[in-house]
């Protein structure tokens, strides 16, 4: 609708009688419910998940609270940084009643449509989507429970479009930090860990606890499960590789799950949003578009249950051998991750947009993602410490290895301190990352080529930088500035931690700990 005064706006308005319509099926619903539940002998309480189901379903009737969340989301998203990639469209609150309700207009491309025009631009969008619902799940609180394509634009200028506020969920502080939990350990792949977090979500029953995380093999055959499902694929492929897992623990223990009330949307909605990336890729895996979010919360959050959650993702199951060392597999999932974030923000990852920059498009776009992406290195976060504590024990590492291939050269000089079980692990990691990511880069596309001389390089720079305007360089300049002041303590610590290393390395060698290395 076009106005003079508002421009365009779109108006919703509810059918007449739809409320009493919609509670006489929930009632209808919830009598079946009863009787169903006595006849089948569940364990899932049907009755609850009606009355959640319905309790959600009539407060979509109301217009007003639905442009109440929509106006506190496109809030929340400014303060988070969100809105770079992820919006709403603006409730008119001066005009909208509890049966009217009046918002801006959006002109936009559906995704199926985006899908078919440009493949990767919707994969893009996918991963919007994944990072925006998880940061309402496990941070706003506030669940958008109908993420169907007709709900998910792309607007014009490259940003995801959420539409229809008017079906959602609340997810309260304990669940989310449980559900946190829980992602951090698929994440992970320590999918040992699940059984203790199903408990904890309610998804098993109360008289069925002990067995699900005492029982070894019920315990096995859960984790198992979950490894299935976080594999990606269709979903009828991975429920006919569980069913054996399911049948087996029914069989000797019985049902031993059941579905908690307030997942009744949450399942929905990311059953939804994992149905739509399966759409542009039968191999889609929704775990993998979680990364990016992470990085995202942790460059945020701070504490030390971040640090714990951190380490376990960055360690994998493999860190409750001893070995705590970053998993070569998890690295490059976490550097993925972060390649991934790059491309969410349009002002950086829209392809169209770095286009649109012309010649100098390329060294703009990376000067966007520096200013983007060192921003929350520069804050004292928990992300900062683990970064800079892996740092420092890679340097140690690679310092004792440089000075034993010297001592080996030289022929002589003092005794080097000999490879300690932390010094071999990380060596290994280092091999077998690198023979991953060669692995990857051989399977992926090349990298453009290098200038074939000095002068080209030259030449070229020249070129970019021609292209560039005077806001670009104030930009260039802002993020110099910013970072100027952070980085000599930055390099203080890294040093202090380096140097607190190789101490404490040569007081065990002198304490007799260390023999010096034959290898």
């Amino acid at each position: 609708l076009e106005t003079a005064s508002l421009g365009p706006i779109a108006v919703k308005i509810q059918r007449p009688g739809i409320r009493a319509q919609i509670c006489t099926d929930l009632f209808l619903l919830r009598v079946m419910a009863m009787a169903g539940h006595q006849v089948l002998q569940l364990d899932t309480d049907l009755v609850a998940l009606v009355d959640e189901y319905g309790s959600r379903l009539v407060d979509e009737l109301d217009f007003a609270l639905e442009a109440r969340t929509a106006q506190e989301f496109a809030e929340n998203a400014a303060q988070l940084g969100l809105d770079a990639s992820c919006t709403t469209v603006q409730p008119i609150m001066q005009l909208t009643t509890s049966r009217v309700l009046v918002t801006s207009w959006v002109d936009g491309e559906r995704l199926e449509s985006v899908a078919r025009r440009d493949p990767q631009e919707a994969k893009r969008l996918q991963g919007v989507a994944i990072s925006a619902y998880l940061t309402m799940l496990l941070e706003l609180g506030t669940l958008h429970a109908d993420p169907h394509v007709g709900n998910l634009l792309r607007a014009s200028d490259g940003r995801l479009v959420i539409l229809d506020w008017g079906l959602v969920a609340q997810v309260g502080p304990t669940l989310r930090r449980q559900l946190l939990m829980y992602i951090t350990h698929v994440l992970a792949k320590d999918y040992a860990a699940v059984p203790a977090d199903l408990v904890a979500l309610g998804f098993i029953v109360q008289s069925q606890r002990g067995v699900a995380t005492g029982e070894a093999d019920v315990a096995r055959a859960i984790s198992e499960i979950f490894r299935e499902l976080a594999s990606g694929g269709s979903a009828r492929r991975r429920v006919a590789d569980i069913m054996p897992s399911l049948g087996d623990i029914r069989q000797r223990y019985g049902s031993i799950g059941q579905i908690p009330p307030a997942f009744v949307y949450i399942l929905r909605t990311f059953s939804i949003l994992e149905g739509n990336g399966l759409q542009l890729g039968s191999d889609y895996r929704i775990v993998e578009d979680c990364y990016p979010y992470l990085l995202s919360w942790a460059s945020r959050a701070d504490g030390p249950e971040v640090r714990q959650l951190l380490l376990a993702v960055l360690y994998g199951a493999g860190g409750r051998s001893g070995h705590n060392v970053p998993a070569p597999d998890q690295v490059l999932s976490l550097l993925r991750g972060l390649t991934s974030a790059a491309r969410l923000a349009v002002s950086g990852g829209d392809p169209q947009q770095a286009q649109g920059d012309g010649a100098g498009g390329a060294p703009r776009h990376a000067m966007r993602e520096l200013s983007r992406n060192l921003r929350p290195l520069l804050r004292d976060t928990a992300l900062r410490e683990v970064l800079l504590d892996e740092a420092a024990r890679a340097a140690d590492v690679v310092l004792r290895e440089a000075m034993e291939a010297n001592a080996a050269l030289v022929g002589a000089g003092p005794a080097v301190p000999g490879r300690t079980v932390e010094d071999r692990a990380v060596l290994a990691a280092f091999a077998e990352l690198a023979a991953r990511a060669s692995e990857e880069a051989a399977e992926g596309t090349p990298l453009p080529p290098l200038p074939p001389s000095p002068e080209a390089l030259l030449n070229q720079i020249s070129h970019w930088l021609q292209a560039w305007s005077r806001a670009d360089f104030e930009a260039l300049l802002e993020v110099l500035s910013e970072a100027g002041p952070q980085l000599p303590p930055l390099a203080a610590r890294f040093v202090s931690k380096v140097l607190q290393r190789a101490s404490q390395r040569s007081g065990n060698f002198e304490d007799g700990m260390g023999e010096p290395s034959k290898e």
